[in-house]
């Protein structure tokens, strides 16, 4: 669990220092995750701290009906394509803005 820990606050410390910024956090999760690179291993301790550090398209409420996230709005066009209406203002850790061509 400990490692876990080191390894938020090393996240973290990579934001830029804004006022106000807490120096430390605490999530409380039911088991320790075995990484925080949501892409290493789908299991649902890596699953909720990547939900508490990462953003994403949409997210699902407690009724897992989906919320906007990164995406303000959506609609299905045909029988495969969904346009997606993506929230203006957002930018990577590195300042880079987000756009459509992120998502695809």
């Amino acid at each position: 669990m400990r490692w876990m820990h080191l390894a938020l606050v090393c996240v973290l410390a990579a934001l830029p220092a804004q006022a106000g910024w807490a120096a430390q956090i605490t999530i409380g999760l039911a088991a320790a995750p075995t990484s925080a690179d949501p892409h290493f291993h789908v299991l649902a301790a890596n699953n909720m701290l990547s939900g508490h550090v990462f953003s994403s398209l949409l997210r699902a409420d407690n009724n897992l009906r989906l919320q906007p996230d990164l995406a303000e709005s959506w609609a299905l066009e045909g029988g495969n394509t969904w346009r997606m209406q993506l929230r203006s203002g957002v930018t990577f850790h590195d300042g880079s803005p987000f756009t459509a061509r992120d998502v695809v």
